[in-house]
Formats: structure tokens, sequence, C-alpha cells
């Protein structure tokens, strides 16, 4: 029977190699349960063909869908005998009932649900392709009147009969079935009839394009891709754009596309840069009024210290790493960039509306789908606003994986990771204009009688001020004068006295400066299966070292890498898609642990509120004005990813703040007397540092 219906339709069209196989699967998806939140198959399958019959549009048969497609106007074939009133009825299971996976075949052979029967649409397996099942199954699906009116309406040429091949279907489908396939499955499995041609050079050649174009029919049409992306910042566009360079489909979701405006993410070191480049998004910089930055200047209490960044050999060494600094005759000085962070990430987010295999949505994801008997993320539940009316509407998109990358302030960071950030501290921004800097193209790092305060320029004329102001601090209590009353009376008398008109006049408009949160969450590892949480909702730093865009971008690399096709073909593959996650998560504290150890170690350091953390700070600034800057310096630009190179620096600075105090304590003519309590402040300076240092490096490093 199977045979001599394959020659009869053979007589249309051309049918693909894994067409059998692909109807079986849709025919197993049908049967399958409702996800949550939405209707049952039965009543969908019975409202899709509702749809077939009387020219509804997707969006009035179910009242959701993707914004941007008003579905297809179809028409009822002449000849067709289901009619809207007999839908419902048809589709009735044998019980009566209308709810459900269906367990009983269109011959009245009773076959139990396949065990993956809870898994949508979109989630591939095989089935048996042999046996009654298989073949009422495989009648079904081609017999179905919603199989030709979706080939009606995609492929109609001239040299198709239409209604010849409808009426044959039709008459074919009053014999052997009772239930009509549903159109929105068809076409979301994959299921292509084209008219009959011999396959060729040309034919050949162009199936890599129709594949990219039916991978972006069903991500604009269906919502369904290899990977979902929530959050279109830096790391959530550098991880689209670097597997959508692989040949992944992606979909990425953003709640606002308008112009982002933040006071932080401004400066990319290096490192950073470097892996931008690596991303092929090196020019996203170009064209933004992006200031070239090329190292630190550090004012200690009025006295400047110089640190550029080292000069990397041909091999991407540093040579002086371990000690010392070296010249621009040893290698060439990589440099950074600093800029607007808006013009920046609309730059990132040009890059992947213009890239094929990304389809760029705004909407607001509110929630994960989950399996109905299993954990397993198959999606994301979100708003979209009707263009026409502005009233937001549910939305579902769906993934093999989930990729959540939703910035500081994460809604899911709780349900996934279960954890919290730390913060301490908050910076204040004012955003200075012509402001003459003491070394230009140099990032500025103010230490004195106030909080760590930042200095870099963000454009041609402006130059962005950052004040740390720590939680709880007395001068910013509203009894004060509040932050403003600190900025004014603490930290611009702290500023270079070339800076300080700028800062006072930024200052006059009588608002409080806009904030960010200081925060600190260490990385967790993850374990929940289709989903993952990565960029700053799963990793954070303070920002004083401005490392973390370097990290996010080095992250999408190592990603990409890690699930390659060549690596990871199919990413719903639970038993390949962990291991390379736990990977990823191991491989990237090369790096990571650099970054955020300084960074938390260099605040806690530069805001030192206490007689050790005072003398460490000392020795750190003692440390630079002796030349010892390549390796500190090397570390911080994201360029060394050696973690020994970390601590060899962290702990030579600790022996240099121990000689700098024993001088000064067993300094004067009773000097000798003095070493017990030299003595002392060294075991209680050493004891300081290593409670700052060692908790860290574990638990940014080992844990």
């Amino acid at each position: 029977m199977m045979a001599q219906f394959q020659t009869s339709i053979g007589q249309w069209v051309s049918v693909g190699p894994d067409i059998v196989d692909e109807l079986q699967q849709v025919h197993v998806e049908i049967r399958e349960t409702s996800l949550p939140g939405r209707p049952s198959h039965a009543r969908t399958r019975a409202r899709w063909f509702d749809a077939v019959v009387t020219g509804q549009t997707r969006r009035e048969v179910i009242g959701r869908g993707a914004p941007q497609w008003r579905g297809f106007p179809l028409e009822r074939a002449e000849g067709d005998p289901w009619t809207p009133e007999g839908a419902e009825e048809a589709l009735r299971q044998p019980d009566g009932t209308d709810g459900g996976p269906l367990t009983g075949s269109t011959f009245g052979r009773q076959t139990a649900s396949p065990p993956h029967h809870t898994r949508p649409f979109f989630q591939r397996r095989r089935v048996p392709s042999t046996g009654p099942w298989a073949v009422s199954t495989w009648l079904e699906a081609l017999c179905a009147p919603a199989v030709w009116a979706a080939i009606y309406v995609e492929y109609l040429t001239d040299e198709w009969p239409p209604l010849i091949a409808v009426s044959f279907a039709a008459s074919l489908s009053s014999t052997y079935t009772r239930r009509p396939l549903a159109l929105e499955h068809l076409l979301i499995s994959g299921l292509r009839l084209r008219p009959r041609a011999t396959p060729n050079a040309t034919s050949m050649a162009t199936a890599t394009v129709s594949a990219a174009a039916d991978a972006g029919l069903r991500r604009e049409t269906y919502h369904e891709a290899d990977v979902v992306v929530v959050g279109a910042g830096v790391f959530g566009c550098a991880a689209a754009y670097a597997l959508a360079e692989q040949g992944r489909s992606v979909i990425l979701l953003e709640r606002w596309m308008r112009e982002p405006d933040r006071i932080v993410g401004e400066l990319l070191q290096p490192g950073g840069l470097a892996a931008l480049k690596k991303l092929g998004l090196g020019h996203c910089v170009d064209g933004i009024d992006a200031v070239p930055c090329k190292g630190y200047n550090v004012i200690y209490h009025g006295e400047p210290s110089l640190i550029p960044y080292p000069p990397v050999d041909d091999a991407g060494d540093v040579p002086f790493k371990w000690s010392g600094s070296g010249t621009d005759g040893d290698g060439k000085r990589p440099e950074g960039r600093s800029f607007h962070h808006g013009r920046f990430i609309t730059q990132l987010r040009k890059a992947c509306l213009a890239h094929a295999n990304i389809t760029v949505v705004e909407t607001e994801v509110t929630s994960t789908i989950r399996g109905e008997h299993s954990e397993q993320v198959l999606g994301v539940e979100s708003r979209t606003t009707d263009p026409e009316t502005g009233a937001k509407k549910p939305d579902y998109f769906f993934g093999q994986l989930t990729i959540i990358a939703d910035g500081y302030d994460s809604k899911f960071r709780k349900q996934i990771l279960g954890t919290k950030s730390v913060v301490k501290s908050k910076f204040y921004a004012l955003e200075l204009i012509d402001c003459p800097l003491p070394q230009e193209n140099f990032g500025h790092v103010i230490i004195g009688n106030a909080s760590p305060i930042l200095l870099y320029q963000i454009g041609t004329h402006e130059t962005r001020a950052l004040f740390d102001v720590p939680q709880g601090l007395p001068e910013a209590a509203p009894a004060a004068g509040g932050v403003r009353g600190y900025i004014k009376n603490v930290a611009i008398p702290a500023l270079p006295q070339a800076v300080r008109a700028t800062a006072e006049k930024a200052l006059e408009d009588g608002k409080i400066p806009r904030s960010m949160p200081n925060s600190w969450l260490p990385p967790t590892p993850q374990s929940q299966q289709g989903v993952v949480l990565l960029g700053d909702a799963f990793n954070m730093r303070h920002p004083l070292t401005g490392g973390g865009m370097t990290v996010a971008f080095n992250d999408a690399l190592l990603l990409a890498e890690l699930l390659h096709p060549s690596r990871v073909p199919n990413l719903e593959d639970p038993a390949v898609v962990r291991p390379a996650l736990l990977d990823f998560y191991w491989r990237r504290k090369k790096y990571t642990s650099i970054i955020n150890v300084l960074a938390q170690a260099l605040y806690t350091l530069f805001a030192a509120d206490d007689r050790q953390l005072r003398a460490l700070q000392l020795g750190c600034f003692e440390y630079f004005q002796r030349g010892i800057t390549d390796g500190p310096c090397g570390m911080l630009g994201g360029i060394i990813q050696m973690p020994s190179v970390l601590a060899y620096h962290f702990f030579s600075v600790a022996f240099v703040a121990l000689w700098l105090n024993a001088r000064t304590v067993m300094s004067g003519p009773l000097g000798p007397l003095k070493l017990p309590l030299a003595l002392i402040d060294a075991i209680l300076i050493l004891w300081r540092a290593s409670a700052v240092f060692l908790p860290l490096v574990f638990r940014e490093g080992f844990r």
C-alpha cells in the first residue's frame, strides 16, 4: 500500500529523503501533551483545521504569535469534505473526549505513547519506520487536507494541478483517516514538498541557502530556533553572533531595542578588544567616537604613577610579566577603547540584526517554559507589544538551548542559580564636558581622602567621572548633604586641580547623579537542562578595573568553541551539552579568576578603611613607582592569563608594604627598640593581605 501511494504521489512532487521519518515525527508530536498555559493539542488541531477551511489567521485562531507575521489567508479547496462544524467532532478521541495525548491509531490499533511524549514539537526523536502504526501515520499525514492547503499556499506554480491534488488527498482522507494534520505541525516539522526536478549541481549548491531560509521561516513564523538568547546586551549579542557564525539558528530577545543609557560598560580592555575582533565584531568600535585607551594613571594623594599597557611580543607574550617594565622596542603595546555604552551596544545589535541566522525580537521575557513531566527548559514565555493596539500579548519562543543573559539585575538568577550578588557600594556618575585630563588616552584612578574615583574619556568632548560611595558612608548621610554633598565636599576636592571646575559644573543641575551598584557575584556551576545563565547574570566583579566586557567577550568565544557543531551537533542532547558547559565553567577561570580577583582585591585596598589595608595601599603604589607595572597592568588589561602571575605580584606588594611599614615604625633614635612592634605589624599586615586575597582566589579559582 505504501509503495502504491508513493508511486501515485510521485506523479506530482518529489519527496525528500527524510520525508517518511519526518511525517512519523509529526504524528508523534501532535499526540503530545499540551505545554503549560497552552490549549490541548486536540483543540489546537481543531482550531488549526478551522483556520484552513475558513481562512482565519494564526493570531485569530489561538490569540498569539509573532507580531511580524499575519498568517496565510487560506481558502477552502473545492471538494474538501471537511467543514468547520464537523472539524471538532472529527477530532474527538474514540472515547468521546478531546484532550490529552492520542493513544489510538487511525485503524483502531492501540499504541502506547512514546516515552518522549511530553517533549515539544522541536525536540526530534526517531520513531519506528515500519509496522501498521507507521503506515497509518504516513497515510494520515499525507492525506490530510491541511497538507495540501499548505502545498497550495507555498508551492503553487503553473506546473502544478493543485485542485486535482487537493481533491485526490481529500478522497483518500475520507477513506483512510478521521484526523487531519495540523498545518502548524506540518510546517514546523520541516516537511517540504517541491515540484519534481532532477538533482543537479546547482540544486545541491543552493541546499545551504535553502536550509538557512527554512531556519529563518521557523524563527519568524514559529519562534523556533537552535538557540534562544535572552538579553541583547554585551554578552547576549556576542554569544548570539558567535553561535550564528557557526550556522546555528538563533533568536535574540530584548526588552527594549532603543539605545541604552548606562554609566558603566564604557571601557574595553585590550584583552576584550582582541576577543571582540576574534568574534568578528571588531567593527563595532568604529564610528562611535571611541577613544583609544593606553593604560592607567594612578594618582595617590596627588602623586601620579603612569602604568601603560605592556609591550607584547610576536608570540603574544608579555616579556616582563614577572618584574619590571618593557619598552616599545620589546614589542607592540596593545590598546583598549572607551566609548558611550549605548552607542557600542547599538552597533552590536546592528550586527546581529544584519546576520542571516539571527532573528531579533523586542519582547519582555517573563518566565521559562518547562516540560510537564520534567524540569527541562524548553524555551521562554514573554509579553510582546502589539504594534497596532499597543497592548502586550503573551508570546512563546522555543530553542534546543536557552541562554539567559539579562544583566546584573537578573530576574532568573534566583531560579537557576539560587544565589544573589553582594553589593557594598555604588558608583555615582557625572559626565564632564571638555575636561582637561592629566594624561590623555589613559584611565585615571584617584586615591586620596575620598573613596576611589575613576576618570576616563568616552568621546572627543566627554569624560566620565565615577565616584564610589560605600554603603553607610557617614559623609554621604542625609544629615551631611547626601550623595551630592559628599561629591561636592569630599570627592571633588580630591580630584586633580584641572578637573575640578568641569566636575563642579556637571553637578550644578541640582539632581542626584545616576548610579549603578558595584556588585560581586562569583560564578556557580549550573546543572539545569536546556538552559544556562551567563553574562552579568552569572558572574560579576567590581567595575573599578573595567574588566566586565573583557570577561563577556572571552566567555562568548569559549562558549562558541565548546558548543561548536563539530563537537555538539545536537544542542538538546544533555549527554553532550552538560559536559561542554561544565568544561566552560572551569576553563573560563584561566582569565576570569585574574580579572575578578584583581577587581575585588584592588577595590578593598584602594577603599582602605583600617591601618593594615592602608599599609597595603601604600605598598601597591610604591610597587608601581618602582617600575614594576607590566605584570599588574597586563593582568588588568586581560592580556596575561596566568593566575600564578597574579599570586606572585599580590604577595610581592604585601612584602613591599611590610618593608615600608617597618621603616616607618623603626624610624627615629629609638628605632631598633621598636623591632617587636614592627614584627607584630608585619604579622598583622600579612594576615590582612591573606584574608583579602586567599578567599577570593579560592572562590573564583577553585570552586
